[in-house]
């Protein structure tokens, strides 16, 4: 469920989408080397599941813990800002500025990869800082999914018993909301009429 609520939010697939196309694009300016695009492949990787996938976590030791995450934002913001200026200012021997010319209707445009790198790796850069400044200022809560989560830590026999209760709980909610305004007020029976007040036939 946590993964749902996740996966529903924009805050993920707006940064995982662009971090994916950056790494793309940075991998073209290797020329596609395989140790390079196993590299790519698994900074995607980690990064989607450390850092945007993170509000899913619903081990005991992370909800017990109280600590914001910070340290792992930071480290994770810096590591992917060093490569990026690195590669921007040429600093990588094997790496190259590729251009790929294309035509579209009667336009032609020229596109480079590092270039493209810069440009979608900004993406993501902008998400970690919010995601810093967040898990910052509302430290134990959730950075990606709007929602407040309750989350509690139970033994596995009594996970049972709760799913069952709170099935119950949202039916009986459901149940309430539905019910028509007509059966919480209704009208009062007419009084009958007295013998004295009738009119005589």
């Amino acid at each position: 469920h946590a993964v749902s609520l996740v996966l529903h939010e924009l805050d993920f697939w707006v940064p995982f989408v662009t971090m994916s196309l950056a790494t793309y694009f940075a991998s073209a300016s290797f020329a596609h080397e395989s140790a390079f695009a196993a590299t790519a492949v698994t900074a995607v990787v980690s990064y989607t599941v450390n850092v945007l996938l993170a509000d899913a976590d619903l081990t005991e030791r992370k909800i017990k813990s109280k600590a914001s995450g910070a340290v792992k934002y930071i480290s994770m913001l810096l590591a992917i800002a060093v490569f990026t200026i690195l590669l921007a200012f040429d600093h990588f021997p094997r790496a190259k500025n590729h251009e790929y010319s294309y035509h579209f209707i009667y336009n032609k445009g020229v596109v480079e990869t590092v270039s493209m790198v810069t440009r979608f790796m900004a993406t993501p850069l902008l998400f970690m800082t919010k995601f810093l400044v967040k898990s910052l200022v509302y430290k134990g809560r959730t950075v990606i999914i709007k929602m407040p989560l309750v989350r509690h830590v139970m033994p596995k026999r009594e996970l049972h018993d709760f799913l069952r209760r709170r099935g119950e709980s949202n039916r009986r909610s459901s149940s309430s909301s539905t019910t028509p305004v007509s059966s919480l007020h209704a009208p009062e029976p007419p009084t009958p009429a007295s013998p004295e007040s009738s009119p005589p036939e």
